[in-house]
């Protein structure tokens, strides 16, 4: 039987620095930090992203959960999802670990950078097929490394091609975009 939480939290991954986390994954985690420990209900927290610079051998999802748990969130509290390369990869890799997880929600806050939460909402929406997915916990000081508007474009043609298939089957047929 599935266990129904309140909500959800994601924090979406970031490139690291070299092999260590940037300012910007440090403020995500920060931002979710905030978001969990004020949250009532039950909550499950998420760190999604994969595989970083050549050479290093922990995952975003891994950067983060550790500036979580110096933030004073236990490891015990913190789900993490290394497999995703993309934003449509942490959705299609978050669906498929709460699918594992036997996990339903009655709603899931994305934190990510202020300038990437339109795409990501849209993105999550998409793959979930729901509408109470929100993106209003943003980390604020970055600049995006490039456009939002090429990004949301390219984005828009990979999920059209996408339709159709089932989470499962999307890992296989589309891993060049995940």
């Amino acid at each position: 039987m599935a266990t129904e939480l309140k909500s959800v939290i994601i924090v979406l991954g970031c490139k690291p620095s070299g092999c260590a986390p940037t300012e910007e994954m440090v403020g995500r985690s920060k931002v979710a930090a905030d978001l969990f420990l004020s949250a009532s209900g039950e909550t499950l927290l998420i760190t999604s992203g994969g595989a970083t610079e050549k050479g290093c051998d922990v995952s975003e999802a891994e950067f983060m959960a550790q500036e979580l748990i110096k933030l004073g969130i236990g490891d015990e509290k913190i789900f993490r999802e290394e497999k995703a390369g993309t934003t449509i990869g942490n959705a299609v890799f978050t669906k498929l670990l709460l699918q594992k997880m036997d996990v339903t929600f009655q709603e899931m806050h994305i934190v990510t950078s202020c300038y990437h939460r339109s795409r990501s909402e849209f993105i999550f929406k998409k793959i979930f097929s729901i509408g109470n997915i929100h993106s209003d916990y943003c980390f604020d000081q970055t600049v995006p490394r490039e456009s939002e508007i090429n990004k949301l474009r390219r984005d828009s043609m990979i999920l059209e091609k996408m339709k159709g298939f089932r989470t499962e089957e999307i890992e296989e047929k589309f891993s060049d975009f995940i």
